[in-house]
């Protein structure tokens, strides 16, 4: 099986020549690189065609708008006889991007949770802790999300 950048590709691999699915697996690998697209293909019949789209974190955020409009210009140069069903999800920011050591400070003082108590919870010690609080050590998307989900 030859390995595609299209997710479901082989769905429509066996409708188009050879050439022309490498051409369009070309594009769909150009999108992945210049907007963090991704693009699956959901179902197909003799009428429609229905892709996902979905963005990643890219430089360049797109709308659902631009999405669709991207999808359907792909696709239907390959199936122009189908309706071209574009389902786009739009990048966005994870939650525990908002966690900042000002967050947290914030939400300890609101809640009245000593972080001798966020301590015993996490068995995180007592100075780590600070020096997240303070922000004078980075914190990973891991330890932000702890902090979120225990201080929302």
């Amino acid at each position: 099986m030859n390995r595609t950048n299209l997710r479901k590709g082989n769905l429509i691999r066996g409708l188009l020549s050879p050439e022309a699915f490498e051409e369009l697996d070309s594009a769909v690998f150009l999108l992945r690189e210049t907007y963090q697209l991704e693009f699956k293909i959901l179902e197909i019949n003799k009428d429609l065609l229905i892709v996902r789209s979905i963005q990643g974190k890219a430089k360049t955020l797109l709308s659902q708008k631009q999405m669709a409009t991207i999808t359907k210009d792909l696709f239907s140069k390959f199936f122009p006889d189908k309706e071209i069903q574009p389902r786009p999800i739009t990048y966005h920011e994870p939650k525990v991007n908002e966690v900042t050591s000002y967050w947290i400070s914030n939400r300890i003082t609101q809640q009245g949770i000593p972080l001798k108590e966020i301590s015993k919870l996490t068995g995180i010690g007592r100075e780590e802790l600070k020096h997240w609080v303070s922000g004078s050590q980075p914190m990973s998307q891991e330890v932000k999300a702890m902090f979120y989900f225990m201080l929302r």
